[in-house]
């Protein structure tokens, strides 16, 4: 029997835009392919993707899981929470290119995973990549950068570069 190529097809072309957007963005966007997360000693857990880009004042963290079909499981909400329960990882997108249930999407949402389709998440990494452009890259901010009302509480003696990044 032959097997439908329909998931990997998907889940290739996400891999394609978040590839896109770590190379348009070389040192700050790092795309992560099947991480593994060892759970415990004898658990691990593959997610498809790991998204980690640079803003000025975080390093965003987001964890992907892609699926093409016209009914979600429960599979893949309990993979998400397991790993929330397990790691320090908190942020996830599901990127669905068939009709998933409403009652599925907001179950989804209900564990605070974001859900798109495959055009929401080109969106979504559209903005990014504007974020990314407009901002520049974290090392480079100077008191000059700030409006002159929130340099005032900054300490005379530190400078925004001082100041490490928050890791979400």
């Amino acid at each position: 029997m032959i097997g439908n190529n329909k998931g990997p097809e998907f889940e290739s072309r996400v891999g394609e835009i978040l590839n896109t957007l770590e190379r348009i963005h070389p040192g700050s966007v790092r795309v992560f392919t099947k991480p593994l997360y060892k759970l415990r000693e004898d658990e691990e857990i593959i997610p498809d993707f790991e998204l980690h880009f640079d803003l000025l004042f975080e390093e965003a963290r987001y964890i992907i899981e892609c699926q093409n079909r016209e009914k979600t499981d429960s599979a893949l909400a309990h993979k998400i929470r397991h790993i929330k329960a397990f790691t320090r990882k908190n942020r996830f997108i599901f990127v669905y290119g068939g009709s998933p249930t409403e009652w599925n999407l907001a179950a989804y949402k209900n564990d605070g995973i974001l859900t798109m389709s495959i055009a929401e998440f080109s969106l979504f990494v559209g903005r990014i990549s504007i974020q990314l452009h407009r901002s520049g890259h974290p090392d480079e901010v100077s008191v000059e950068d700030f409006d002159p009302e929130l340099a005032l509480f900054l300490e005379d003696d530190v400078s925004p570069s001082d100041y490490e990044r928050k890791i979400s």
